[in-house]
């Protein structure tokens, strides 16, 4: 039977969750003082991320590190100079996401660096009843330069090559050549983009 709590022990396990984040918060942006981050930023794990110099990361992201049981106790999350990621982005970095120097990221784009093993599942159908599926990681890399325009869905294992544009909307499973335009699974106007 579930145990009710108070309104003040709900208040003060809240008051000391968000305490714990914001001094992770200070310490980051202490031991990196050219990297701005905006409120309502969440970083799971924060020893595992590691940043360059002069960085902004937009209000409403989340960066996952990892270092869950279900991942292995694995994850990264790698930011290279003059990054600027957008409002909104969810970078899960179970397996390991890699941001080269000058990149953007647009708003909501999501990075998953993980996905559930379905040999496995499909081999024992028990698994399903567990709360924590087993899962394969991998990489993400997005080179020097590049471009994902807002809404962009990057699975687990792709390299974005340096200088690629990568449409808003896209659903990225593969990787994409250096210094490409890549567009979501729609019509091209051929007058907007005569040279596609």
């Amino acid at each position: 039977m579930k145990k009710n709590i108070s309104f003040f022990s709900w208040l003060r396990k809240r008051f000391r969750r968000k305490h714990k984040e914001l001094r992770n918060l200070y310490k980051i942006q202490t031991q990196n003082p050219t990297v701005e981050i905006e409120d309502d930023v969440k970083i799971i794990n924060h020893s595992h991320l590691h940043l360059g110099k002069h960085i902004f990361i937009s209000k409403g992201t989340v960066l996952d590190c990892g270092m869950g049981e279900w991942c292995n106790n694995g994850g990264n999350i790698s930011i290279g100079d003059y990054v600027y990621i957008a409002a909104g982005a969810i970078l899960l970095g179970a397996g390991d996401i890699e941001i080269q120097p000058r990149c953007r990221i647009g708003t909501h784009v999501l990075m998953t660096t993980f996905t559930p093993d379905l040999q496995k599942i499909n081999k024992d159908k028990k698994l399903l009843d567990n709360p924590i599926l087993p899962h394969k990681l991998g990489k993400i890399t997005v080179e020097d330069s590049a471009m994902i325009g807002p809404n962009c869905i990057i699975l687990m294992g792709v390299t974005i090559g340096r200088g690629a544009i990568v449409a808003p909307g896209s659903i990225i499973r593969h990787d994409v050549a250096p210094n490409s335009f890549i567009f979501p699974n729609t019509r091209i106007n051929k007058k907007q983009y005569p040279n596609i």
